[in-house]
């Protein structure tokens, strides 16, 4: 069939409007317009004045946060003209509307973008369209005579800016290293479409996109959809020109140019899609990991959904961003260091990680592509649920991962910022663009969100919960949907009406905490009496007054054997009669299987008899979840801190690398950097009394025959001894196997290298400083880079580290890749008190240089320090600063309420702690 036409202004090379002079570019400026009255701008005449026949006809006040709905998009044409070497571009656009009513304004999201000319058609009229200005987000455009109702069309031309800095929009990086190509990528979640093109930039405007692109004929050019045409243009140009896509939101909408390699890499899945990887150029032997396993994770993503991957091709693009990830249909944006593995580096942390990200991400080709949220309040249907189902795709790929473990040791770190006062809830009300970039939160949206579904799916049934997620794809295929459709999906198929009890998780706040006591008496059957309350950390402001409806499953043993109990606890408090005549419980675990969204309340009596009488009953997931709660229960007091470090001998009995990982919650509650310096060598020596003989056993090297979990835990237990341990063995042994590796990238396992380049760089040692430094300017490899720059941020020779912060200010060092040498000084009582001047003294300028997701680093370090006075001086600093950052408000109110909370429990701790640690001899 004939091709249909792509309706632009302007064919083949950049739009006509666009090839005028560039000095006359700046008077259609937004810098200049914002300075003007409507209409005044570029000689042009105010709006007519409404007939009294159009009377009817409405003019929409400029927007805040969201666009009116007095028009909606219903396909988009866009042309650009993009060339990675260049800080600018050329664009334009033309979206097919659906006007609601008549009105002479139409609103648009638009940031930074220079409007060249626009005019809109409606009734086989065309007319032009004067610009309004908007602030930073929205542009105008208003007509003499009012359009609609009805269709029409709005044709823009403009020029935008290629950003080099933040990765917002059209961004363009060079592999740099001697290498001056440059490529073009975009990243437009969640609101940065809008710096690339005019549009209506909200998710439920998710409408087909017809795209073409002009770009240098020697250059690769991908978007969602396949190439449809290829052209040559005039000057060494040429046109690539897209299949129509599906309909999806802007944000979704991607685009690649550059001298890439493109790999043919068969197919994914189980119905014949095409697989290719798109890489700079070179690394191709890079991708034979990730090949392998990406058309399996479609395939498993098939079988659960219960359909074919639902888009035309699948082209993973490998970009420059550390762990930079993004679910654009037809073209997955997955990270450099993710996915380009050498052969000789496939470790199986480096597997699983790939595994883990790339079925995420491929996850959403369901939740969040096929099926679109409506408004921001809802990403959690898109990221709570990759990353719940990411578990079951690596479980799958590779059951020995024990992929379970490994997510439900992350459930304390989502506990631990959710049991904040300030903590936000899973649906975060949207009241401003910080709102927008908070529901980002990887502990609660993300991993709190997943634990959440993971409780429900067990109450359910696994096969109920599968059937209604199948449903709500059915019903609402290439749409958009909300929390109250999936709810009623989930009603349909599982017969309850289980949504109230969801919503008390995802629409507040705060953390369980659930207690099981048994209740025996004589003259009647054996009782639990299960009560809930909010978990609240000492020194906390959050109110008890709250409550769930929390599915609670209960384990406990008997003379006759062990057994489960589940309710859904409704009230504070419910008594469960236990079954026929039971003999009293000996013990009772509050969470069977570690599945509850909850604390377990268990003092020191119960979690005593938990070791000495139940540990064998429990399984690896229970075991994982007590741990972690026994470390949470020391912050409210609960379970006294001495205790809980007696505990971890018995603890460590027998685990296995998931609970032996588990048990550092609770040994890293005496903070190295706060405990008084006489008491630290104490501490370092608890610390080998617990894992020292655990890292002697595995050294620094393989052995044949090895699990992945051994060579995974090799690693964290040897920094644990060589960090908190200060091992000295340990170290000079990292110290002389990273001079080896400096020669011959063969003397150091890829399994341990960030751990011995972090260790060696204890020593102090300039020589090895400035041979690291050489190392990471000549490393093309940025997973090996951003190795080396941590490394450097753990030397504590102030004179050294003065060095380092300086390689920050400079170009040597991108602040992206850095980020490691600044965390790294403010988790050491040494380098603190540098680092963080350092860090507020240059906030502004590392600020400008950061990613725009990357600003949290900044904020977090308001909660260095553990004493009033630095947080009275963090609060002072941070505050205004904070604004400036996406989602910065929140982000800092966090870090400065855990700062209040360690020094409320450093005031009840200090003297437990301490003589605790004079026992260890």
């Amino acid at each position: 069939m004939t091709p249909r036409p792509l309706r632009t202004i302007g064919r083949g090379a950049a739009p006509r409007a666009l090839r005028a002079p560039r000095a006359s570019f700046a008077l259609l400026a937004f810098s200049a317009l914002a300075a003007c009255g409507v209409g005044a701008c570029g000689g042009q005449k105010p709006p007519a004045p409404v007939q009294e026949t159009q009377a009817k006809a409405i003019a929409p006040p400029q927007p805040t946060l969201r666009l009116p709905e007095n028009a909606r998009p219903v396909r988009y044409d866009l042309d650009l003209t993009l060339d990675p070497s260049k800080d600018d571009f050329a664009g334009a656009v033309g979206i097919d509307l659906t006007v609601q009513q008549p009105t002479t304004v139409i609103w648009l999201n638009a940031r930074a973008l220079r409007i060249r000319e626009a005019h809109v058609t409606f009734g086989g009229k065309k007319s032009a369209a004067r610009v309004l200005p908007g602030g930073d987000d929205f542009v105008g455009f208003a007509f003499d005579r009012p359009i609609g109702p009805g269709a029409a069309r709005l044709d823009v031309a403009y020029e935008g800016h290629v950003d080099k800095d933040r990765q917002a929009g059209l961004y363009r990086v060079s592999e740099g290293r001697g290498n001056d190509d440059w490529y073009l990528y975009s990243v437009f979640e969640p609101i940065d479409a809008r710096r690339a093109f005019p549009c209506f930039d909200e998710p439920a405007y998710k409408v087909p996109w017809k795209i073409a692109l002009h770009v240098k004929k020697e250059h690769v050019a991908l978007a969602n959809a396949k190439v449809e045409s290829e052209t040559p243009g005039p000057n060494g140009m040429k046109t690539v020109v897209f299949e129509e896509s599906k309909p999806l939101p802007s944000y979704l909408v991607a685009l690649v140019v550059g001298p890439f390699d493109v790999l043919d890499a068969g197919t994914a899945g189980h119905h014949g899609t095409p697989l290719r990887f798109v890489v700079p150029k070179g690394r191709g032997g890079e991708t034979r990991y990730a090949t392998e396993v990406t058309t399996k994770l479609v395939g498993v993503l098939e079988d659960y959904f219960g359909m074919p991957y639902p888009y035309g091709k699948l082209d993973v693009a490998v970009v420059p961003r550390y762990a930079g990830t993004m679910e654009h249909p037809g073209l997955v944006a997955l990270g450099q260091p993710i996915t380009l593995i050498r052969p000789d580096e496939e470790t199986p942390a480096r597997k699983q990680f790939y595994a883990h990200i790339g079925g995420h991400e491929l996850g959403h080709y369901w939740f969040g592509d096929y099926v679109t949220m409506t408004w921001w309040d809802d990403l959690w249907l898109n990221e709570a649920f990759t990353t719940w189902i990411d578990v079951k795709v690596t479980r799958a790929i590779d059951p020995s991962w024990n992929t379970d473990q490994g997510r439900l040791r992350l459930r304390g770190r989502a506990m631990g910022t959710d049991a904040l006062a300030t903590a936000q809830p899973i649906r975060v009300p949207i009241t401003s663009d910080h709102d927008i970039a908070n529901t980002f939160s990887a502990d609660i949206t993300y991993l709190k969100g997943a634990q959440v579904i993971r409780m429900f799916e067990n109450f359910l049934g696994p096969e109920k919960f599968q059937s209604a997620v199948r449903r709500y794809m059915k019903e609402h295929a290439w749409k958009n949907a909300t929390t109250d459709d999936f709810l009623a999906a989930l009603q349909a198929e599982t017969g309850q009406d289980i949504g109230p009890a969801f919503k008390t998780f995802i629409d507040q706040p705060g953390v369980p905490l659930v207690a099981a006591d048994p209740i025996c008496t004589k003259d009647a059957a054996p009782q639990l009496l299960v009560a809930q309350q909010r978990f609240i950390p000492t020194g906390s402001e959050a109110s008890p007054d709250q409550s769930w409806q929390i599915p609670v499953c209960v384990k406990y043993g008997t003379k006759k054997g062990v057994t489960r109990e589940c309710t859904l606890l409704r009230t504070s408090r419910s008594a469960i009669t236990l079954d026929a005549e039971p003999s009293c419980p000996d013990w009772v675990l509050p969470n069977e299987g570690g599945a509850g969204y909850y604390r377990s309340n268990v003092n020191a009596a119960a979690l005593s008899k938990l070791l000495k009488t139940a540990w064998p009953n429990l399984d690896p997931l229970e075991k994982i979840a007590l741990v972690s709660d026994a470390a949470a229960l020391t912050h409210n007091g609960t379970l006294g801190i001495a205790e809980a470090l007696a505990f971890v001998p018995a603890m460590l009995k027998g685990a296995d690398r998931h609970l032996i990982e588990t048990t550092f919650e609770i040994v890293e509650q005496a903070r190295k950097d706060v405990l008084r310096p006489e008491l630290v060598p104490s501490y370092a020596k608890y610390i080998r009394s617990l894992y020292g003989e655990k890292a002697k056993a595995l050294g620094w090297t393989s052995k044949p025959g090895e699990d992945n979990d051994t060579r995974v835990l090799r690693a964290n237990v040897l920094r644990m001894v060589g960090d908190l341990g200060e091992d000295p063995a340990v170290r000079k042994k990292a110290y002389e196997l990273v001079v080896k590796w400096l020669s011959d990238r063969k003397a150091l396992e890829p399994d341990v290298l960030e751990t011995a380049l972090i260790l060696a760089a204890k020593s102090k040692d300039r020589d090895l400083w400035n041979r690291l430094r050489q190392a990471a300017r000549a490393s093309h490899d940025r997973s090996e880079r951003a190795m080396i720059f941590t490394a450097l941020g753990n030397f504590r020779d102030s004179a050294l580290m003065k060095e380092t912060f300086d390689l920050l200010l400079s170009n040597e060092i991108e602040m992206r890749d850095g980020q490691g040498i600044v965390t790294a000084a403010l988790a050491e009582r040494e380098s603190r008190d540098q680092a963080y001047e350092f860090l507020t003294k240059n906030f502004d300028t590392i600020a400008t240089r950061t990613g725009r997701r990357d600003g949290n680093l900044l904020l977090r370090a308001a909660a260095t320090y553990c004493d009033k006075e630095h947080h009275d001086e963090a609060v002072r600093f941070f505050t205004d600063r904070a604004k400036t950052i996406e989602g910065g408000p929140q982000i800092l109110a966090n870090a400065l309420e855990r700062q209040v909370l360690c020094i409320a429990q450093r005031e009840r701790n200090e003297k437990p702690i301490e003589a605790f640690l004079k026992t260890i001899r």
